[in-house]
This record gives structure tokens, sequence and C-alpha cells, in this order.
């Protein structure tokens, strides 16, 4: 009798708190998952939070949160940001090199994964090119590919 009662008052609640879309959040595949764990890794040092992978119309962000550093070394090639801002790579999945588009290869990545699909992320809000080269060294890693 507790059983269903137990039951009874779980079903009561879910039907409360009203239907659930299984779609809002679909799960990232595991190449997205492996190059946001490899970044946070890699950047440890510099970031401001965790590195978030949230689903596009297209594919998936990249967001990785850095921590504004306004006391570095001036002389260094690629200097980090003086402030806090987000190095955010929208990433697409395609087939074939031709559905690749324009690529700015400074500030883009295409990396071409061991099966074949070709990753391709660009650039957009702040760019520094640490987290940049972290972002293609992370994807060949879970793509287990190499860049093009």
């Amino acid at each position: 009798m507790v059983q269903y009662l137990l039951l009874a008052t779980l079903l009561t609640a879910a039907t409360l708190a009203g239907p659930f879309d299984v779609h809002a959040a679909p799960l990232p595949p595991r190449e997205i998952f492996e190059t946001a764990e490899c970044v946070e890794q890699d950047m440890a040092d510099v970031l401001r939070g965790p590195v978030l992978y949230p689903p596009t119309d297209t594919g998936w962000q990249l967001i990785v949160p850095v921590r504004g550093q306004p006391g570095a070394d001036p002389g260094l090639q690629f200097r980090p940001p003086a402030e806090d801002g987000d190095f955010i790579l929208d990433i697409v999945a395609v087939l074939k090199e031709s559905e690749i588009g324009e690529i700015d290869r400074f500030s883009d990545v295409t990396v071409k994964g061991g099966d074949g699909r070709i990753w391709v992320g660009r650039t957009t809000g702040l760019f520094w090119m640490h987290a940049k080269v972290a972002a293609a060294h992370c994807l060949e890693q879970a793509t287990g590919g190499q860049e093009i």
C-alpha cells in the first residue's frame, strides 16, 4: 500500500510540474564534451569558470570564460585579454570539405576527425590565440583527427 501511495505522489508531482520537453537540451556528441573537458584542463589557470558547450541551431558553441590579465607582459606575442571575456567557438560537423565554406585560418579551427567528419569552429566574441590553440589541440584529440 505504501508503494502505491509513493507512486501516486510521484505521478501527481510530475503532473503538477508540467510537461517535460526531452528535446529542450540535447546531449552533446562525445567529441564536443571531450573537447570542453580538455580545454578546461589545458587552460585551468586562466579560466573564470567551467567551459560551457550549449547547442546552437546548427551545432554547438564552446564558451571559454577567460579571466582578464591586465598586468600581462607587454612583450608577449599573443597577450592575454586585459579584461574578463568569453572566447567562443561555434562548432559544426560536416561530411565534405566543400561544405566548409569561408575559413579564417588565423582565428578559426578545422579538424578532420578519424571517422571522416570535418569539425569546423568559427571564433566569435573575444579572440585569444592561447584559447584558439587549446581548442584546436583538444578538438584533434577528441576526434582522433588532425587540423586541416
